[in-house]
């Protein structure tokens, strides 16, 4: 990968330099007064960092302009002096990453730039999800359940959701206190999905993996989800049983499985059900949503800058919803 860095402070300059040390990043640097010039000769598939140290505001809003305004182009800030108190802003106008002094302290890391790069492809300025093209390993199952018949291999929307710390609870109250405070859950869970075609297809002891129909055009699932986490507070208070806030972590990812009726899915083997099983009970934090790259390039529009880089995992690049105060 081709590493432009627009700097000319040395901090910046030591933190990149042991990149092209490992053989899959070419860094090469240039001051940032050529940021105009130098971004001419760029190929679209680079990755441009820019250090905003020596910037006054009017400048900096001028370079951010520039490159927010070269379609495709990932680009990342570098801020020594940690002088930007929104750097959520910066993401909604096309970074990728933004490194405060912290992060050049120790050094930049491979993991890290091809994180900033994979998040970037997937936020690159594009067409409405309705009109992203589908990869040819997709079997789209249609945008509800009439054509899917048992037997066949669709792709699907796997949902993976689970309560989070049932597992002390029930160390704590047993087994026949729980049951009822899980039932209130699980229909709750029902009613949050099917407005999308969702169906709850596997149970699993504290939670579930639910399958929407995929058209290869948009996932409908992702509000689905995003509603769930917002309504938390209400259905713990009006309808959980629990006597404190009812806590869950949700996983999406698109993937293909041979459609079995749930209650046969006992031998099923498939590997998107092992990634989303890892996912959300490897992975995923208590209390947290999560896409994978490939459920986020058909997320709603509106709801995308909702959605910050959480890493990798199993090859794949994982966002997390950035939650509510």
């Amino acid at each position: 990968m081709e590493i432009f860095v627009f700097s000319e402070t040395r901090s910046v300059i030591a933190a990149f330099g042991g990149l092209s040390r490992k053989g899959r990043c070419n860094v090469s640097f240039m001051k940032t007064g050529e940021l105009k010039k130098g971004l001419a000769g760029i190929a679209p598939d680079s990755l441009v960092y820019l250090d905003v140290s020596r910037m006054d505001d009017a400048a900096l809003k001028k370079a951010l302009r520039l490159l927010s305004g070269n379609n495709g182009l990932r680009y990342a800030v570098v801020d020594p002096k940690n002088a930007i108190k929104d750097s959520g802003a910066l993401f909604h106008g096309g970074a990728c990453d933004y490194i405060r002094r912290e992060t050049l302290q120790g050094g930049m890391t491979e993991k890290r730039v091809l994180c900033a790069a994979a998040f970037r492809r997937v936020e690159a300025p594009r067409n409405e999800p309705e009109e992203t093209g589908v990869p040819s390993i997709y079997k789209p199952s249609g945008r509800d359940w009439k054509e899917i018949r048992p037997g066949h291999e669709y792709t699907f929307c796997f949902m993976f959701i689970e309560l989070d710390n049932l597992k002390e609870s029930k160390k704590t109250f047993g087994d026949a206190n729980l049951l009822n405070p899980i039932e209130p859950f699980l229909r709750h869970l029902e009613r949050s999905v099917t407005p999308a075609g969702g169906k709850v297809w596997m149970w699993t002891e504290y939670g579930a993996i639910v399958l929407f129909p995929f058209d290869g055009r948009r996932c409908d699932a992702v509000l689905a989800c995003f509603k769930m986490m917002l309504g938390r507070k209400v259905f713990s208070i009006e309808e959980s049983g629990f006597n404190a806030m009812v806590s869950y972590r949700i996983a999406l990812h698109i993937g293909n499985t041979v459609y079995r009726v749930k209650g046969e899915t006992g031998t099923l083997v498939a590997d998107s059900l092992n990634s989303i099983f890892h996912l959300g009970q490897k992975f995923a934090r208590p209390g947290h949503f999560y896409l994978t790259s490939e459920v986020f390039a058909f997320a709603p529009k509106a709801l995308r800058d909702f959605f910050v880089p959480a890493g990798s995992y199993e090859g794949r690049e994982i966002l997390r919803m950035r939650l509510p105060l």
